[in-house]
């Protein structure tokens, strides 16, 4: 039987998530349940690639940013259906010396249901950023370039550990998604060697934590 993920948070932010929430001391603990992740199926495939910057103060000249964690969402909020079957897991990628990426094998998709993100962490500032929804079509190469930026705001924190042997476990994936707003905030983060993560710069509101590691359903 395959072990379950615990995670542990602490933000300045409201945060809701699947599994079993509960509060002691200000300290959040979030026991997410088996839930089998079903890889994305259908027509043909098709790419995108694109180019990731990041900009240090508002008058300065974006640079590129080198080593940028870039995942590919589905929209799963306005389009449950046709996101279904997606698994965002497969579609993450890191920029190379240029601030270039490719993400490939994407399902296409008519309907403007996929979005990248972008993180990236320079001298200890992180930065982050977010394309507008589009479609792509089979066999189609699609740029989405993205510039990051840094607004320090309030942050969410945590720890992710092996249920059973309470051991940290590193370079699990996690996600967060703003709900219940027209333009969500989305990030993506993986766990260090302590199986600690974390997301700042975030507005105050309403996440959605996401969390999947080999060997783990989540």
């Amino acid at each position: 039987m395959k072990n379950k993920i615990l995670v542990a948070f602490l933000g300045a932010v409201l945060v809701l998530a699947v599994g079993i929430l509960s509060w002691e001391s200000g300290r959040g603990k979030l026991q997410i349940g088996a839930v089998p992740l079903p890889s994305a199926s259908g027509g043909g495939k098709g790419t995108v690639k694109g180019k990731v910057e990041f900009v240090r103060a508002q008058d300065e000249a974006p640079e590129p940013a080198v080593r940028a964690l870039v995942g590919l969402f589905c929209d799963t909020y306005s389009f449950p259906r046709e996101c279904e079957k997606f698994s965002d897991s497969n579609f993450i990628a890191v920029t190379n010396k240029d601030g270039k990426y490719v993400i490939s094998n994407v399902p296409a998709q008519a309907s403007p249901v996929y979005r990248v993100f972008g993180y990236f962490v320079k001298d200890k500032i992180t930065y982050s950023g977010a394309s507008s929804n589009f479609g792509l079509n089979a066999n189609e190469t699609k740029t989405i370039n993205l510039v990051l930026t840094s607004t320090e705001k309030v942050s969410i924190e945590g720890e992710i550990t092996d249920e059973i042997t309470n051991k940290a476990i590193s370079g699990a994936t996690v996600r967060l998604t703003e709900l219940f707003v027209t333009n969500p905030t989305e990030g993506l983060s993986v766990s260090d060697s302590n199986g600690k993560y974390s997301f700042s710069g975030l507005e105050p509101g309403y996440y959605l934590v996401r969390v999947v590691a080999t060997g783990y359903q989540t």
